[in-house]
């Protein structure tokens, strides 16, 4: 039914549910009762209407006789589910269970089923949430009768608190509301909640959520929980929980112990009572108590969003009011802070107003990691400062102690361990001393070594070995010689560990004074630890015991004694260097060969198993040979004895080879042992080829795979035996003679690849690689072979992530690849590579970009040994190799600019390995240099590689876009398009430029990167372009400004490389030295002063008054630094006559452009690859350059500045306080040598009216000088103001910077005001005066036309009697009123856009 009024409406759809099942309990209690068991909504309402009729007596007592508290329990029994979903029927529910409670007249009733409820729910219905609903009703109704609390009391309190850290929500919240209830009527749960956050099982997440909720529950407690409340706050136990949360790295938790806080600071505000705690104390009476703990507050609350710098110093006298503690987690949260700027802040702080404290070890320690995540210097490097600053506060014995004890326990970025260690080494310098007098130097080295060990965790090498040359130092200034050896030994260890990595000798870390602590280690004294030294141990063996042996035969004999006694395997170590020792050890290998001889004889009589030790002589034997094969004898030693045994257990291992038997595993394994004992020498060979033709590799493995765990040999050094084998008997075969014939021999070589063990692999690689080499230029025709290789490839990539191995197996790889190809006596007509080998070369050069940049270098070592008729027949191999490797590299994935500095300062030679020294720009400079290699061939199908690699760069340069790199702080470097132009520079420098037109187009029209402007420069230069052609470039107006200033230094160095200057030159630069751009106008007036200098033509009369001119303006304070920093430019330093060198190319150019320093190829890298190159190129490298690097906030006009403190030494904006040259009238003559466009433009804003602005009203000096600032910016025509007297004051000097100088201001008094505008308005001036609000009368700026002939009248008086066009300007954000520059400057603006747009 619809109705016509909504009062009828909402009157005839009321709901009456509720009201018809009171009806119906009327007429049929039964059915009412039942739709109450059915949870009918209704029902359950009507329900309650009915008790709280029947309670007030307005009810039949006959009625609801059955429904009892019994009853509505056993409902919420049968329908927990239920209710849990539907909370109306949950609340009208628990409301009956409450009216039955109050209306049982037996209260013994409501007891027994209360007592029966709260055993129940403590037992199996607490994990229901509905339960907690009728506990806490029960819990109401408690305070209602008292007779309940007793009974109330039995829930447990302390299950109930653990409940709140249930995993679900709704029971955390329900256990919370009941315990808010329970607190009313117990007072003892206090005590129980606060014991249950004493637990040490509770992680501190739970323990500061426990106690924020019983703080909260004690607050909203209706009684008088006061006492409760203050001893709670006064608990020590609480406020440690807060610290402990305060400093947790979870968010949450620190929030909470904030709400803590807060909470009690706002209750000690409310109640105006003292608190005495002793890490809460309050004092209503005392103010500076209150801003105390609201400024932690606020410190705690807004802790992220500090950015730059902390308040340190207010929030210190501050803090002195609290309590220590509160201090200490404030400065831990902020040396813990995201923020490494905030860090620095806080870390400087402390060095500067706090001294080191031992006992705060924690806040301490914090301190010392907050070093690693702070900036450690703007700009990216690190001054001298920080070390002083550090060394000052680490000024104590005790302060000595704690940095060696916690050095180890911490994680170091580089630069900072650097800066730490720098600390450590000035520190024990000045207590070496005292260290000595008691006693602790041994401790004090061991402190050391320990610190030594963490140097292997620095990812930057160089730094690295930096901060383990500081650290040995330290040791060497307290070493002793009673200091014992194992302490120093020791060192020696950690010195070991650098050898992969470095080609270190003793020198490297001797001391200044020559003092190294070796030297107190005597023979002696060393004699004890001989049996503990590892022939692994190189640094001690080639270094220590080496080099003494050298220094004297005694020393050399009586070392040798010593090791034959105590380490026969580092013997045979020392023997392999020192070959002469040979006659004193040779009695002793030869009687262990024997004795070794005769247990192998003795145990195959006996059938028993062969000891182990009997193969350890091998390595004797090997070493033995290898020194009398090195020694030129006079009497050599006679080895028949032992070639003798040798022959007698080859017959024995020739037995056993006869019936190897692969299911005894134990005498398979010794046959393998015995075989290997012997395969290695050449009298031996057939053995290894009697092993090769009868162990087969797969049945072998078959075998191995059912031997058990731990037994001597394990599986992977049986396999390694196995490969070694094989390796010995291809070495033995002559060369191609294949060896791998079937596919069973092929299977087993692809099991031997496939054991996942890198000894076993690298042997595999050298079994390949000498197969590879034994079969020469046959080897591909194989196809076996080539899957192989393919295999071997897959199974090298398995080991990047270890990188020494990595690079070994790499290494070999390619030389397996490429030294076949360079034997001697190659016929090249008949070679063929095929094009797995090509690809495999390609993807060297891309893969070394994301995993090692070694192997670019292996291939060109390789390369570099090939003869030139191999380029004769594969030209077309190397123009892509080189055009890949000329451009090879990455950029940085880090700032390392901090790091490359810290080097530069510590002065070090940093002895790397040539594998670890190999960097993108060592690629890049390599492949250059062997492009001259081809420049001296004759004529031939490869005399046009050069052209041909010149022709791939530039189109890469042409074709590649300028991706942009965010890798450091202050710019954006487009790396692999610099990496191109280099590239270019020398490959033009050799064949010459194909497309200099090209390149021209880019230098003049491309936002190019400073360096790769002067690269491209450079190449212009030594181009066959006119030098008339370039210098009328300058007339395309679309030339950017980097363009023009290109152009002035190419004119420069062309003018001086041909040693002419033509006078077209001087004028095609002469209007642009009027340029609006002032560093465009700067840079013109310099290079024509410097080529009539530099020609003779100064005194011209036709030059002379330019160049006077031009000199005087340069001696202005403002411009003078300006013209330095151009005069210093490195054009003006080039050798014109040698412009496309490397050192131009890769060094001089790169650093004076800012490129950061790892980018740029110094001198000593371009010399180490001409080194690496057999003095390729040599010729060719250049002079370095003493070039000053530009700051970097100048180098890149395209980019947007970083403004250090002293930005103005370096840099002054053009237009700021600078005095133009006013006496060079532009004649028209001049004028037509512009660029069309700028020319016409420059006539159009002659002849257009322009906008005048009178600001005769404005008294407001500052106003004045924004004024004729915006006026020069937008180009008004004049600009009138009150007094001319204005402009020679201290306050408009200061605003305006001497634009007045370039702005046409004229002086109009106030008085003159309205008579010159009615002047105006009689030649069709319009008059516009902006309205501060909005009337009837006035046009909105966007909707404002106005006219070419405009006068803006600022601050008009509102009598002026003459038509105005009033401008309304409308707030788009807050209404707030505008100054008079703001105003005028829209304006401007406005009338700008509107007629000059087509001259902008």
């Amino acid at each position: 039914m619809t109705f016509q009024s909504k009062f009828v409406q909402d009157l005839c759809t009321t709901d009456t549910e509720a009201h018809e099942q009171l009806i119906q309990l009327a007429q049929s209690e039964q059915i009412f009762l039942q739709n109450v068991h059915n949870l009918h909504k209704p029902s359950l309402e009507a329900l309650v209407y009915a008790l709280l009729m029947k309670q007030r007596g307005k009810l039949p007592a006959s009625l609801l006789h059955g429904v009892n508290l019994q009853t509505i329990l056993s409902l919420v029994d049968g329908n927990h589910d239920r209710l849990q979903g539907d909370s109306d029927s949950l609340r009208w529910t628990l409301s009956a269970l409450a009216l039955t409670a109050l209306l049982e007249s037996d209260l013994q009733i409501v007891i027994r089923e209360l007592t029966t409820f709260v055993d129940r729910f403590e037992r199996e219905l607490h994990a229901t949430p509905v339960y907690y609903d009728v506990l806490q009703t029960f819990l109401i109704l408690a305070q209602e009768l008292p007779e309940l609390v007793a009974i109330c009391n039995r829930a447990n309190g302390a299950d109930m608190v653990r409940r709140l850290q249930s995993d679900s929500r709704v029971m955390r919240t329900k256990a919370l509301a009941c315990l808010q209830t329970m607190m009313e009527l117990n007072p003892d749960l206090v005590e129980q909640w606060l014991s249950e956050t004493r637990s040490p099982a509770h992680p501190i997440e739970r323990k500061v959520f426990l106690l924020r909720e019983l703080l909260e529950a004690l607050l909203r407690c209706t009684g008088d929980r006061k006492a409760d409340i203050l001893s709670a706050l006064q608990l020590d136990h609480l406020w440690l929980v807060v610290f402990e949360a305060l400093v947790s790295r979870d968010a949450v938790c620190r929030m909470e112990a904030v709400a803590i806080l807060r909470h009690a600071i706002g209750y000690a505000m409310h109640c105006e009572m003292s608190f005495t705690g002793q890490y809460f104390a309050w004092w209503p009476e005392w103010e500076k108590c209150c801003d105390a703990w609201q400024s932690i507050v606020a410190v705690l609350e807004r802790l992220d969003e500090f950015k730059l710098a902390v308040p340190m110093e207010q929030i210190e006298k501050l803090l002195v009011l609290l309590h220590w503690e509160w201090k200490t987690v404030l400065f831990r949260l902020l040396l813990d802070h995201t923020n490494g700027q905030v860090v620095m802040h806080v870390h400087d702080y402390f060095l500067k107003y706090r001294k080191f404290n031992a006992t705060e070890a924690e806040m301490e320690k914090r301190l010392l990691d907050g070093l690693n995540r702070a900036p450690l210097a703007a700009g990216g490097s690190v001054p001298k400062g920080v070390i002083d600053k550090l060394s000052k506060y680490y000024d104590t014995q005790k302060a000595y102690d704690y940095l060696l004890q916690t050095i180890p326990e911490l994680s170091w970025n580089p630069v900072a361990f650097h800066c730490i260690v720098s600390v450590v080494h000035q520190r024990t310098f000045k207590l070496a001393a005292q260290c000595k007098r008691r006693q602790e130097t041994a401790a004090t080295i061991r402190s050391l070594t320990s610190c030594a060990k963490v140097c292997h965790d620095i990812k930057n090498l160089p730094l690295r070995f930096a901060a383990f040359v500081l650290l040995v130092h330290c040791v060497n200034q307290l070493a002793e010689p009673t200091t014992d050896a194992a302490v120093l030994l020791a060192v020696v260890a950690e010195m070991q560990k650098l050898t992969p990595m470095f080609a270190i000798t003793q020198e490297h870390f001797r001391s200044p004074d020559g003092s190294l602590f070796l030297d107190r280690l005597t023979n002696d004294a060393l004699e004890p630890h001989w049996g503990r030294v590892s022939p692994a141990d190189t640094f001690l063996i080639e270094q220590v015991l080496v080099q003494r042996a050298k220094n004297s035969l005694y020393a050399c004999l009586e070392l040798s004694s010593h090791m034959l006694e105590s380490n026969i395997s580092v013997c045979c170590k020392l023997l392999g260097h020192m070959p002469e020792s040979v006659n004193s050890v040779f009695n002793s290998i030869c009687n262990n060969f024997q004795s070794a001889v005769d247990s192998i004889r003795q145990a195959q009589e006996a059938g028993e198993r062969i000891p182990q030790q009997a193969f350890a002589v091998r390595e004797q034997l090997i070493a033995l040979q290898e020194a009398v094969d090195k020694r030129k004898f006079d009497y050599p030693p006679n080895l028949s004895g032992m070639m003798s045994l040798m022959k007698e257990l080859q017959a024995f291992v020739d037995e056993r080879l006869q019936s190897f038997d692969y299911a005894d595993h134990a005498r398979a394994i010794e046959t393998i042992q015995l075989t290997h004992l012997i395969a290695w020498h050449e009298d031996c060979c057939k053995v290894a080829s009697l092993f090769f033709q009868s162990v087969s590799v797969q049945e072998l493995k078959n075998s191995l795979d059912r031997r058990g765990v731990g037994e001597a040999p394990t599986t992977d050094q049986v396999y390694a035996m196995v490969v070694e084998i094989h390796l010995n008997y291809r070495q033995h075969v002559q060369n191609f003679i294949e060896i791998y014939k079937t596919e069973e021999h092929w299977s087993g070589l692809h099991i031997l690849f496939d054991i996942d063990n890198v000894d076993v692999l690298t042997l595999a690689v050298e079994l390949l690689y000498a197969d590879c080499k034994k079969m020469e230029d046959v080897r591909y025709r194989n196809s076996n072979r080539v899957n192989m290789i393919d295999r071997c490839y897959e199974k090298i990539l398995t080991h990047h992530q270890s990188e020494d191995h990595f690079l070994t197996l790499m290494s070999k790889f390619v030389k397996m690849l490429l030294d076949p190809l360079c034997a001697e006596n190659m016929e090249y007509d008949d070679v063929y590579i095929p094009d797995f080998v090509l690809n495999y070369l390609s993807m060297f050069f891309e893969q070394g970009s994301s995993t090692t940049q070694e192997l670019p270098l292996v291939v060109l070592e390789c390369l570099v040994r090939f003869p030139e008729e191999f380029f004769r027949y594969f030209h077309w191999l190397i123009v892509k190799i080189l055009a890949q490797g000329m451009i090879f590299g990455k950029g940085p994935m880090r700032d390392a600019s901090q790091e490359v500095d810290v080097i530069k300062r510590f002065g070090l030679d940093v002895p790397l390995k040539k594998r670890y020294q190999a960097d993108g720009r060592m690629v890049r400079v390599m492949c250059s240099l062997f492009l001259h290699r081809f420049n001296h061939f004759k004529v031939g199908a490869f005399n046009n590689l050069v052209t041909k690699v010149e022709e791939n760069l530039m189109q890469y340069f042409t074709e590649s876009k300028l991706v942009m790199h965010h890798v450091h702080r202050f710019e954006i470097y487009p790396l692999q398009k610099l990496w191109a132009a280099q590239a270019l520079c020398i490959a033009v420098s050799i064949a010459g430029c194909s497309k200099p037109d090209v390149l021209l187009k880019a230098l003049l029209y491309e936002a190019n990167p400073t360096c790769i402007q002067r690269l491209l420069e450079l190449i212009v230069v030594d181009s066959e372009i006119s030098t008339l052609a370039i210098a009328n470039s300058l007339k395309d107006g679309k030339v950017t400004p980097a363009g023009i200033e290109s152009i002035c230094g190419i004119l420069w160095l062309r003018c001086c490389r041909d040693k002419t200057l033509n006078n077209q030159s001087i004028y095609l630069l002469m209007p642009w030295t009027m340029a609006e751009s002032f560093t465009i106008g700067l840079w013109a007036q310099i290079t024509i002063s410097k080529l009539l200098a530099r020609f003779a033509r100064a005194d011209k009369p036709q030059f002379k008054q330019m160049y006077t001119m031009f000199k005087q303006s340069h001696q202005q304070t403002n411009i003078k630094p300006h013209v330095t920093r151009i005069l210093r430019d490195v054009r003006f330093q080039l050798d014109s006559n040698c412009l496309l060198t490397f050192e131009n190319v890769f060094h001089n150019i790169p650093k004076a452009a800012g490129v950061p320093a790892e980018d740029v190829a110094g001198t000593a890298l371009l010399k180490a690859c001409v080194q690496l190159l057999d003095g390729l190129g040599e010729k060719f490298l250049g002079k370095a350059m003493r070039v000053q690097k530009l700051p970097r906030e100048v180098v890149e006009t395209n980019r947007v500045p970083y403004q250090p403190t002293d930005w103005t030494g370096y840099f002054v904006p053009p237009e700021h306080a600078i005095v133009p040259l006013k006496r060079l009238d532009p004649r028209q003559d001049l004028m037509l040598e512009l660029p069309y466009r700028l020319y016409n433009s420059q006539q159009k804003r002659e002849a257009s009216k322009g906008l005048y602005v009178v600001a005769s009203n404005v008294t407001n000096v500052p106003d004045l000088a924004d004024l004729a600032r915006m006026g020069k910016r937008f180009g008004i025509k004049q600009l009138f103001i009150n007094s001319l007297q204005d402009l020679d004051s201290k306050q408009f000097k200061m605003r305006s910077a001497s634009v007045e100088q370039w702005q046409t201001v004229r002086e109009l008094k106030a008085h003159n005001v309205y008579s010159y505008l009615w002047d105006l308005q009689d030649k069709g001036y319009t008059l516009v005066n902006v309205k501060h609000t909005e009337t009837p009368q006035s046009t909105p700026l966007h909707q404002l036309q106005l006219p070419k002939k405009c006068v803006l009248v600022l601050n008009l008086l509102e009598r002026f009697p003459h038509a105005v066009l009033n401008v309304y300007i409308p707030p788009i954000g807050a209404k707030r009123l505008l100054t008079v520059p703001e105003t005028a400057a829209l304006l401007m603006w406005e009338y700008a856009k509107q007629h000059h747009a087509a001259a902008m």
